[in-house]
């Protein structure tokens, strides 16, 4: 477990945090930093850059259809998968 994935308030917002751990070090852009938002702190915010909450994580993980709203954002960009590398590096690198 990282520092990042002990903010997750279940197991399938924890494996999306753990993949774009990955994903991050892999583009070189390591995650610096991380909040959580939400009436009962469900939605957990990745930093790129220095306070720059790129990255944003709700609590049903990859997608959440129950709420209507994309379950993980890169730069609004939404990320609908972990086959979705190619997506998340364009938004992360700011070329989506």
């Amino acid at each position: 477990m990282s520092q990042y994935t002990r903010l997750a308030s279940n197991d399938d917002q924890e494996s999306v945090i753990r993949t774009i751990e990955r994903w991050a070090k892999r583009i070189g852009k390591p995650i610096c930093g991380a909040d959580l938002i939400g009436k009962y702190h469900d939605t957990v915010i990745l930093d790129l850059s220095y306070h720059g909450s790129e990255i944003y994580v709700n609590a049903n993980g990859w997608d959440d259809t129950d709420h209507g709203y994309p379950g993980v954002t890169v730069n609004d960009v939404h990320i609908t998968g972990p086959d979705q590398f190619e997506t998340f590096k364009a938004a992360a690198l700011g070329t989506a």
